[in-house]
């Protein structure tokens, strides 16, 4: 386990690790950014981001090409819009998909740094909760504690209430722009995608990669548990 000083430590920046393209995240030590297991397996996660889109036909078109199991980061628009269709709440709530913690509204970094303390982040988790397991129901296992801060913003304050709430800070090791510039997804790595139009194509790409590489996408919950299989906690029984 960390302790609080190494969690709520900041790494390189004051402030948390802030993603922007082309630069080099730098990551605080207590967000996990990829998972030591054993064999062809990585994190499949799923961020609503700003648009809030229709992720209706995203859900379709992942399902039907058995591209779940995956860690949905929901904000609060997304928790909200899933309700409106049918079909997508029947997605998530039979096939493999859990949802973890991104916010109520997705605030920019500039927004964070002016108006989010640990208050605030604590009142916006406690929101964003009542809304995740209203919507799941007698599903709400699949509300899990996990949490990815917005545009990657680890802050100090945001830390803060992750442990308050016992959640697990999570980041990603590899997103579409590394990818389209060479970089491979490899065993234990978290990949970062959207629901949004700009990305529909990885979904089309993380197919190939398992049918032509073998690499499984799974949750961030079945990882941890391959993490501790691979470290000889449990016997694995997949």
């Amino acid at each position: 386990m960390i302790d609080r000083r190494a969690f709520l430590k900041i790494a390189g920046i004051a402030s948390g690790a802030l993603f922007i393209p082309k630069t080099k995240i730098e990551w605080p030590p207590s967000v996990i950014v990829n998972f030591k297991v054993r064999g062809p397996y990585y994190a499949l996660t799923v961020d609503d981001g700003w648009t809030g889109p229709n992720i209706e036909p995203f859900l379709i078109y992942a399902a039907s090409n058995n591209l779940v199991p995956f860690t949905w980061f929901a904000n609060g628009v997304g928790i909200r819009r899933i309700r409106e269709s049918e079909t997508a709440m029947r997605i998530l709530l039979n096939r493999g998909i859990e949802i973890g913690y991104h916010t109520m509204h997705h605030p920019s970094v500039a927004d964070q740094r002016r108006n989010y303390n640990r208050a605030r982040w604590i009142e916006d988790y406690d929101e964003w909760l009542e809304h995740a397991i209203e919507t799941c129901g007698d599903h709400r296992y699949k509300v899990k504690p996990y949490a990815r801060a917005a545009g990657g913003y680890f802050s100090v304050s945001f830390l803060e209430m992750c442990e308050i709430r016992g959640l697990m800070p999570i980041g990603w090791s590899k997103d579409p722009y590394v990818v389209s510039r060479g970089a491979s997804i490899r065993k234990g790595d978290i990949f970062l995608t959207h629901f949004r139009d700009s990305e529909w194509g990885w979904f089309n790409h993380l197919k190939n990669l398992r049918e032509a590489d073998g690499m499984f996408g799974m949750t961030i919950s079945e990882m941890i548990y391959l993490e501790d299989c691979a470290r000889g906690r449990y016997k694995r029984l997949f």
